[in-house]
């Protein structure tokens, strides 16, 4: 099965799916080159007037699929360098998009999840939404996403949920600026 989704209506909204449901839309080598192919296609279609970004299943996206990480701590330091590059220039593709962007949550927004959150123009989350930047709980720091979250929310708001994994909902997510 694809693990990006694309449509387009007629009225141009395409929509990004994130289709990984069985591992909470986790991102992995695969995900992020087809989403970040997916973006550049879309952006430069003429008849895209906004873009959606969706999370098939139950979760938006749990960030990183644990199971990449983990063949990654066991892989050569260009293979990390790499993989880090390609999450970081998916964000970084996501955040530059010249199309409109909207992120619809629900349900789990965790981890690299909050960074395509924070890269969004306009993110919507249902009542059942919860954020958290989670990289500290596997010991490793949320480099790619840090730019698009530092704009978002801000240097206090990215420390204190960077550093504490702390979960917050969507009420919150509005209030911080996310």
């Amino acid at each position: 099965e694809q693990v990006i989704l694309k449509s387009l209506d007629r009225s141009g909204v395409a929509t990004i799916t994130l289709n990984r449901p069985d591992v909470f839309n986790g991102y992995n080598e695969e995900l992020l080159t087809n989403l970040q192919n997916a973006i550049t296609e879309l952006e430069s279609d003429s008849s895209v007037r906004l873009i959606m970004l969706r999370g098939a299943g139950k979760h938006f996206s749990a960030g990183a699929d644990v199971n990449w990480f983990q063949e990654l701590a066991e892989s050569s330091s260009d293979v990390q360098l790499a993989a880090a590059r390609l999450s970081t220039g998916t964000m970084r593709a996501l955040d530059n998009c010249l199309k409109p962007t909207i992120a619809l949550i629900h349900n789990a927004c965790f981890g690299g999840g909050t960074g395509y959150a924070a890269a969004c123009d306009i993110v919507v989350a249902s009542n059942d939404a919860r954020f958290a930047i989670t990289e500290v709980r596997v010991g490793i720091t949320p480099a790619p996403i840090l730019a698009q979250l530092v704009k978002s929310i801000g240097v206090c708001q990215v420390r204190r949920y960077a550093l504490t994994a702390e979960p917050f909902d969507a009420v919150q997510a509005k209030a911080i600026g996310l």
